[in-house]
């Protein structure tokens, strides 16, 4: 199906994007500041990622390869697999926000590591942090996961009834 190879293209050029910012932010800092400053890539820049951003990331990074083999492959019976490494980024996404805005103390994070949870080293508009850019990385896979799922199922079921 097209629009289900779309939607493979959609999750692959998302969660590249992803990959390619946050090693950006961590080796190079935030991109609105270079930009201001014109200083694109120093290195002492670079932000330290906390461990819930390597939990998250360690959900994010296989994604674009996942949807890369699928693609060559022309499997669609991969959304199963990526709607569930997108729900389980979205949790963690949604978590690190939460200890972000309150403060509180987060049962996999180390409070005492050189980079805590609760920084907030990149910020826009009051409430754009690096977790709700990750929560809406991990949001929208997740709806056109379901959506391409969905329209598999009705798919099957059509064909069968005819």
């Amino acid at each position: 199906m097209q629009g289900n190879r779309n939607i493979l293209l959609f999750v692959f050029f998302v969660s590249l994007l992803w990959v390619l910012g946050s090693l950006y932010l961590s080796t190079y800092g935030d991109p609105v500041v270079n930009l201001m400053s014109w200083d694109f890539f120093n290195t002492l820049n670079g932000i330290a990622a906390c461990d819930m951003c390597r939990y998250i990331r360690v959900v994010m990074f296989p994604l674009p390869v996942i949807s890369w083999i699928a693609l060559w492959k022309n499997d669609n019976k991969v959304f199963h697999t990526i709607l569930i490494l997108a729900a389980i980024g979205f949790w963690l996404a949604l978590y690190k926000y939460w200890i972000q805005y309150r403060w509180w103390w987060s049962v996999l994070c180390d409070r005492r590591a050189t980079t805590p949870c609760s920084s907030m080293d990149v910020e826009y508009f009051g409430f754009m942090s690096m977790a709700f850019f990750w929560m809406v990385a991990f949001l929208s896979m997740m709806i056109t996961s379901i959506y391409a799922i969905y329209s598999q199922d009705s798919q099957h079921v059509t064909d069968s009834a005819s």
